[in-house]
Order: C-alpha cells, then sequence, then structure tokens
C-alpha cells in the first residue's frame, strides 16, 4: 500500500502542477491589455526554440505545439516533468526549475538565469510567455533555421611579428571558433634556425579529448598527428595544453583573434619555470 500510495501521490503533485501551468498562462492571457511588452531578443528566442522546443529537420527549430509532451523539464523539487515549450520556460522562469541543453548527459544547465542571459540581462515576464504561447500553434509557430557554418580545415595563429624571448614550457589556454574547424594535426612555427616543436598536445571539451605525441626529428618533425580527428564547434571553448621544445615562436599576448576565432593564454610555465600569462605558441591546426 505505501508503494502504491506514493505512485498516486507523484501523479497528484504532476497534475497540481500542471493546473498551476494552465492557470498562470490563462491568467496572463486575462490581464494582457495591462500588461508590458514582450520582451524577448531573437537571441533568446532562438535558445528556447533549439533547447526546448523542437527540430522538425536538419538545422531547423520550432517551438513545440501547446498540446505537446515532448520537452523535457525538471521542477524545483527535481521532479521530471514532460510538457511543452510554454510549459517548460514557464516552469523555469517562473516557478523556478530547471532543464539541460544535452538532457542524456545533463550539462549546459538552463536556469532562470540562463534564460535572461539570452534575454539581454532582462528576466522573462509573464507577457513573454503569453507571446511564445501564442506563436506556438499553427500559422505563428516560431521557427528559425541555424546556417551550418562552411567547415574550416585551419585554425592558424599565424607567425607574430617579434618571435621573441621564446624559449619551450607548457601552454594551457582555451580556444573558442567562429567556424567549425576539423583537424587532425597540429604545426607548430619553429624560430629561425632552431628546432622548436610541440612535443605533446590535448585539446579536450566536456565529453571528449583528442592527443598528439612528437615522434621526434624525422621528415615531418613539426607536425604531430592526434589520436581522433578534432572537431571544434563555433562559439564553443576547448580546453587546450600544448608542451614545446626546443624555440617555438611565441605570441606575447594573452588572447590572440585569428581570422577563425581566438585562443586565449591562461598560464605558460616555461623550462626554468617561470609563469607567464601572455604567451601563446605559434600554431596552425589543420588536416
Amino acid at each position: 500500500m505505501a508503494r502504491g500510495g506514493g505512485a498516486m501521490r507523484c501523479k497528484a503533485r504532476k497534475f497540481i502542477f500542471t493546473v498551476f501551468l494552465s492557470l498562470l498562462i490563462l491568467t496572463a492571457f486575462a490581464i494582457r491589455s495591462s500588461a508590458p511588452t514582450p520582451t524577448l531578443t531573437e537571441e533568446c528566442k532562438k535558445y528556447i526554440a533549439k533547447y526546448l522546443g523542437e527540430s522538425p529537420e536538419p538545422n531547423k527549430y520550432c517551438f513545440t505545439d501547446t498540446t505537446a509532451t515532448t520537452v523535457l523539464v525538471y521542477t524545483p523539487k527535481d521532479e521530471e516533468y514532460w510538457g511543452s515549450t510554454v510549459d517548460a520556460v514557464t516552469t523555469i522562469a517562473i516557478f523556478g526549475g530547471y532543464s539541460y541543453e544535452d538532457k542524456v548527459n545533463k550539462t549546459g544547465k538552463i536556469d532562470a538565469d540562463k534564460l535572461k542571459e539570452k534575454n539581454g540581462g532582462i528576466a522573462l515576464t509573464d507577457e513573454d510567455i503569453i507571446w511564445i504561447a501564442e506563436h506556438s500553434d499553427g500559422e505563428d509557430k516560431f521557427c528559425y533555421t541555424e546556417v551550418a557554418p562552411t567547415p574550416s580545415q585551419t585554425f592558424d595563429t599565424g607567425r607574430p611579428e617579434n618571435p621573441y624571448p621564446s624559449i619551450s614550457g607548457e601552454f594551457v589556454g582555451t580556444i573558442r571558433t567562429n567556424t567549425t574547424i576539423i583537424a587532425t594535426k597540429l604545426y607548430t612555427y619553429a624560430c629561425e634556425g632552431t628546432g622548436g616543436h610541440t612535443e605533446h598536445a590535448i585539446i579536450c571539451n566536456s565529453s571528449w579529448c583528442a592527443e598528439a605525441e612528437w615522434e621526434g626529428y624525422k621528415e615531418d618533425w613539426m607536425n604531430i598527428s592526434f589520436n581522433r580527428t578534432v572537431v571544434l564547434m563555433p562559439h564553443e571553448t576547448y580546453n587546450i595544453t600544448i608542451v614545446t621544445g626546443s624555440y617555438p615562436q611565441i605570441h606575447h599576448t594573452s588572447s590572440l583573434k585569428t581570422e577563425d576565432g581566438w585562443i586565449n593564454c591562461t598560464e605558460f610555465i616555461d623550462a626554468n619555470g617561470n609563469k607567464y600569462n601572455d604567451w601563446i605558441p605559434a600554431i596552425m591546426l589543420w588536416s
């Protein structure tokens, strides 16, 4: 009996929560004439459609119908709730619930602060929820198509105007691209007349890592090959560690903008133990 009673209580809570959502939306409609103008930014609309909506075809994202039960969201008590886009946004923005960008691995938490960030720093209002509800069905359904960037085969820091001072060491930093980068190798720009190279490199995000090891002064000694293809997606941040040998060319800056994005220095520890936050080895990721 105790187990059956628990299940009934759980269903009752979900029913009450659903009624709350419905009442909130109906109340918002009732007071709409005196409510403020919707504040939803295009970035916020697209973010909601992509992560709290549906994808009817590749690279196309839409709000779900208001009657849908396909969006997973969690109540403030960590209970699963399946509903529509407007249900999910209401649960998050009004009741303090949450969801995830990656719902399988539960990464990229979506909460009220995240929606506020995507909405230009303005918290979502009842009027915003009304707008989402009105654009969830029929001809007014909100959809957008994400244009897939053309993959680039290189991420190239180029040669610095002045590569000195230079010494071997360990670089720790991040890469954030503005286009898709597909690479299998890392090339190191050596200071003229030296054997500057990368002995070890690793690139990671939260779900994968790619590593490359130097094999000595062979024919292609300035290149090292990764143990898997490196795919860097636009506007995502990746951690990168580079252990250099001899005298690689160095960009003396904490943050370097390239044609395909940014590479930033967290720390560079040279062979003598000196620490810097503005040394970036000159490299190229390529295939």
